[in-house]
């Protein structure tokens, strides 16, 4: 948990849709030093009966997580490739996130989640609001996921890699 994940903007958005739907949760996972401080965000807000803390899960437990959520909330930036992000998708599980450089290239609006104004914590909390997950096709965001398998990966950088070289 560090500020560059922007789990700040997360809180606030659950403080303005659970004014409208009381029973919203977010469940933030891992640790780091941002965690005291959004801890008593929460606090401020009331919102204990809403967001959880559970720190740093074992991957299994992360990946049952994962399946069981209506969606990831991914709000990092600036951030490089997120690998949550695949695994969310492998689970099946859409994406909301802001509309930022990899993060909306990687996903499509509509299609394998949500793309949000970088910063807008209004339509953020709209999107907790109106998201379901079932309005994503699980079995399409699960083959989303296989190009990111590791043997597809290599194989795209071995073929880029001999081009570079023979050029």
């Amino acid at each position: 948990l560090e500020p560059r994940k922007h789990y700040e903007h997360a809180i606030l958005a659950m403080k303005l849709a659970t004014r409208r739907n009381p029973s919203l949760r977010l469940s933030i996972v891992g640790d780091g030093p941002s965690r005291a401080s959004l801890e008593a965000l929460v606090r401020r807000y009331s919102l204990e009966k809403n967001v959880a803390f559970l720190g740093r899960v074992p991957e299994d437990e992360k990946l049952d997580l994962l399946s069981r959520a209506e969606a990831l909330v991914h709000l990092g930036y600036p951030e490089g490739f997120g690998i949550v992000i695949v695994e969310a998708l492998a689970a099946g599980t859409p994406v909301i996130a802001y509309n930022v450089p990899p993060l909306n290239e990687l996903i499509k609006h509509g299609v394998m989640g949500l793309l949000v104004p970088r910063n807008d914590i209004s339509s953020l909390a709209s999107n907790f609001l109106s998201f379901h997950k079932f309005h994503f096709n699980e079995e399409y965001l699960r083959e989303v996921a296989k190009r990111y398998e590791l043997k597809r990966v290599a194989e795209v950088f071995r073929s880029m890699y001999e081009r570079l070289v023979s050029n």
